[in-house]
């Protein structure tokens, strides 16, 4: 009746029929905010807002907002470094190194007391003992440790060719001509997975197939291998293809860095 009359309608009961109700706008995504941040160098706090929540995901993003901030972020080309001991993050704009650095500092704020202020960890990161047990599983079902060399650089190159693609190209630098391989990432976040399998191995990955990992000698300390596994985890929560391959291929890491993340939201304001 209203629809059908609705000019009687309006007369008699009033109100405007040719009114409409405004649309209501969707939740915004949580953000983090560093402009409390002591001190921001490099670049300005409104860029590093922006590149920090274009890798974030709401729950990312709150979990690091309701942590400390650092005491310091230093912006640079190349740079990509965190200093657990003082709470500096220092980093650049570009892919995603400052998301994988600020993650670096979420484990670190992760393992320290409220009530205290004061660490529960040797390392300083949570991770060095909260995915130990996962690290070690999810090495031993990768399928390239404690295996056959054979059988190691079979699987090694599978995920080789899952993660990126390599081709060669021909350079010429001061008239001397040369072939050098080029890589391609298969997906957003690939270099990310690819460090991660470069823990497990000890660098092997890195240094024999020309892929993303880190020195032989920086995986001689065991707690890297865990502590570079959330980071790389952190990074990749805006990156879906990234999440997938990692949900499948670490289940036990993907499985107890989420559960860490989901616990200390549902319990902080």
């Amino acid at each position: 009746l209203e629809k059908r009359e609705a000019e009687i309608w309006a007369k008699v009961y009033g109100g405007d029929v040719k009114a409409k109700a405004k649309p209501r706008k969707p939740p915004s995504k949580p953000k983090i905010d560093v402009t409390s941040v002591m001190s921001v160098s490099g670049f300005t706090k409104d860029e590093l807002n922006s590149k920090l929540n274009s890798g974030l995901t709401p729950l990312t993003a709150r979990v690091a907002d309701k942590l400390p901030k650092p005491n310091k972020i230093v912006g640079g080309k190349k740079k990509g470094v965190y200093y657990e001991g003082e709470r500096r993050v220092e980093s650049g704009l570009e892919r995603d190194v400052m998301t994988h650095e600020y993650g670096h500092h979420v484990d670190a704020m992760l393992q320290v007391n409220p009530e205290t202020g004061r660490g529960t960890t040797i390392t300083g990161f949570w991770s060095s003992d909260g995915l130990r047990e996962a690290w070690e599983k999810d090495r031993a079902g990768l399928g390239v440790y404690k295996v056959k060399a054979e059988q190691k650089n079979k699987r090694l190159l599978e995920i080789k060719d899952d993660l990126f693609t390599t081709t060669t190209v021909t350079k010429t630098v001061s008239g001397f001509t040369y072939e050098t391989p080029q890589r391609k990432f298969n997906f957003d976040g690939a270099d990310n997975i690819s460090d991660i399998v470069d823990s497990f191995v000890k660098g092997d990955f890195r240094r024999n197939y020309n892929t993303f990992g880190h020195r032989k000698s920086y995986w001689k300390y065991a707690p890297n291998g865990r502590i570079e596994a959330f980071a790389n985890l952190y990074a990749i929560q805006n990156r879906p293809e990234a999440v997938a391959y990692a949900k499948k291929n670490f289940p036990n890491l993907y499985r107890d860095f989420m559960k860490k993340l989901e616990e200390f939201d549902a319990t902080s304001k």
